[in-house]
Order: C-alpha cells, then sequence, then structure tokens
C-alpha cells in the first residue's frame, strides 16, 4: 500500500477485488467453520462418527476458502498486501490445510472422537480466518 495506508482507508468500491470480498468471504468462513463444528458436536454426543451433512459443510466450506485465497493472491500480486505479508500466508495456507487435515484424520477415527477431531477444526478454522481478517485490515464479523 503506498505511504503505508491500510486495507480499509485505500479501497476503491469500483475495484473488482475489494477488501470487501475478503470481508464478506471470511465472515461467511466464520459462520460455516462454526456451523462446522456444531454438527460435529452433535455428532460426537451421539457418540457417532461424522455424517454426510457435516462432510459435506467441510466440502463447501474449503471451496470457499480456496475462492479466499486465491482472490489473496491475486490481490498481493497487484502489490496490495497485509500489514506482514509472511505471518498473512503462514496463516492463509493454514487455512487452506485445516479442513482437509480434520476430514482426513476423522475418516481414520469412525467414531465420535472422528467427530471430535473436526468439531476442533472448524473452531480452529473459525479463529485462523478471524486473525486472517486482522492482519488484513477488513473489520471482523
Amino acid at each position: 500500500m503506498p505511504n503505508g495506508q491500510d486495507w480499509a482507508h485505500a479501497a476503491d468500491p469500483t475495484d473488482p477485488i475489494a477488501p470487501q470480498v475478503i470481508g464478506w468471504l471470511g465472515t461467511a468462513l466464520i459462520v460455516a467453520a462454526l456451523l462446522i463444528a456444531g454438527l460435529a458436536g452433535i455428532s460426537a454426543l451421539r457418540r457417532r462418527g461424522p455424517f454426510v451433512l457435516v462432510v459435506a459443510a467441510a466440502v463447501l466450506t474449503e471451496v470457499m476458502i480456496l475462492v479466499q485465497a486465491v482472490v489473496a493472491v491475486a490481490v498481493s500480486v497487484n502489490g496490495q498486501s497485509a500489514d506482514e505479508p509472511g505471518l498473512f500466508f503462514a496463516y492463509l495456507v493454514a487455512v487452506v490445510l485445516i479442513l482437509p487435515a480434520a476430514l482426513l484424520l476423522a475418516r481414520a477415527e469412525r467414531n465420535q472422537f472422528g467427530s471430535l477431531v473436526i468439531v476442533v477444526g472448524g473452531l480452529v478454522l473459525a479463529v485462523l480466518v478471524v486473525r486472517l481478517q486482522q492482519l488484513w485490515g477488513v473489520p471482523v464479523g
């Protein structure tokens, strides 16, 4: 950003890749991650492995994560970046990998503990997305 401006003040509303895209998508990801954690928690309380709806929600959420990652990389290539780009991209990689890792572990453990792994993955994902938004300078929520 020129002269150290942050995203919130440098946004051009006519810009097709404005920070608002990452902002609303981040909020949708937080909601989806908490929904996944809640559904998997219900499954764990019932002493069962993750059911199909949890896996489907996780796959849909991962698609949204990949869209966010592509937008973030595209915006960064255009010369606009987070305050701490190295840390931002480390968090971005973690966000991309957390749900697939949780799903793989849950698939290996097809009982209530597999559901608990997805609960933890969903909660960690929500926290990571909040942190990504903070690093990017997007208002959280």
